[in-house]
Parts: C-alpha cells; sequence; structure tokens
C-alpha cells in the first residue's frame, strides 16, 4: 500500500473512530445512571393470563416503558438530558439481556394504571375486584390499555372508547366488553383535581 493510501485511509478512520468513541461514552454514562439493581424480574410471579395478555397486545412501546420503569427504580430525579441518554441505554440494556416475557413482568410489576395503582395486582383488584389470575382476556386486554395511556375508565370512559378503537390488536373487543365487569367508581375518584 502505498504512502498517500494510508493517509487516505488514515482520514477516512478518524471520523468513524471519533463517532465510535463518542457512543462508547454515551452508553457509559446513561449506564452509570442505571438503578443499583438491573437483575429483571421474575416472570413466573405474573399470573399466566396476565403474561399472555401482554405478550400479544403490548407492542414494542412495552420495552421503552419497561426500560423507563427499570430506569427509575431507585426513585430518583434525572435530568432531561440523562433522562434521554439513559433511557436509550436502559432499551438497549432490557432489549440485550432481558426476555420478552421479563419485559412483560417489568410493567405488569411496576407499571401505573391509573387512579394510584401501581403493578397490575392493584389495578386488577382496584378496578375489578379480584385477583389478576381471574382476570378475563378482555379485561387483561383493557389493563394493557391502561399503560399506553392512564385515563380513567371510570371518569373519561369515552376516551377510553377512542384509544381502544384506534389501537391495533383490540378489535376483537369493543371497550364495553373489556368493561364489562368493571366497579363502580370510589366515592371522589372523578373529582376534578384542585387548583390553587
Amino acid at each position: 500500500m502505498s504512502r498517500s493510501a494510508k493517509l487516505i485511509l488514515g482520514i477516512a478512520l478518524v471520523p468513524g473512530l471519533l463517532f465510535a468513541l463518542l457512543v462508547l461514552g454515551f452508553l457509559t454514562w446513561g449506564y452509570a445512571q442505571f438503578p443499583a439493581n438491573t437483575s429483571p424480574p421474575d416472570p413466573s410471579s405474573v399470573p399466566e393470563i396476565v403474561l399472555d395478555g401482554f405478550e400479544r397486545h403490548l407492542d414494542a412501546g412495552r420495552d421503552w416503558y419497561a426500560a423507563r420503569l427499570f430506569l427509575y427504580r431507585d426513585e430518583r430525579a434525572l435530568s432531561n438530558s440523562a433522562h434521554n441518554v439513559a433511557g436509550t441505554t436502559a432499551h438497549l440494556w432490557i432489549r440485550a439481556f432481558w426476555s420478552p416475557a421479563e419485559r412483560v413482568a417489568e410493567v405488569a410489576h411496576r407499571g401505573y394504571f391509573g387512579h394510584d395503582f401501581v403493578g397490575v395486582e392493584s389495578a386488577a383488584r382496584g378496578y375489578f375486584g379480584r385477583p389478576a389470575e381471574m382476570l378475563s382476556p378482555e379485561e387483561v386486554a383493557a389493563l394493557v390499555l391502561l399503560t399506553r395511556s392512564p385515563i380513567s375508565p371510570w371518569c373519561r370512559r369515552e376516551t377510553f372508547d377512542k384509544l381502544a378503537s384506534r389501537s391495533p390488536g383490540f378489535a376483537r373487543w369493543s371497550s364495553s366488553q373489556m368493561l364489562r365487569k368493571l366497579l363502580p367508581a370510589p366515592e371522589g375518584a372523578c373529582k376534578p383535581a384542585r387548583t390553587r
């Protein structure tokens, strides 16, 4: 290889190496923002009907939501830039090292379902009055919709209906089928938030 060819090759490689170092630096910094516990949740602790329903109906957004839940396990605040970089790093981490069932388990255990219901068990008991393993497939689908947008099926039924009709994969059931056994709203559940 001639001297000029080596020079051209060296010049061509420099931007690529700099870019690779920049990406590596961002990923390393993002990894430093991870919680102390990076182990995946146990999918066997999630009822089979919930695991099946969530795997069937949650899309790629599940992974981003699971990554965000994972990132905030320690309940600490991150700046916007730290949230964006660490969120991307967490997404890559759980996609590489966690199974789809483990990602679903993170959402099922720590996801927000509206009305201060955190976790699928709390939501199942709060909305339907039964443990999660006793839910029907359409009730599980309703809970999946609530992870996409935690709107109140008690207070904003028309918005829930629109979300259900526009979401792919939910055409099998109408929102009235999903919410057929919904408990009555607790007193004060639909009060407007007080303003100062």
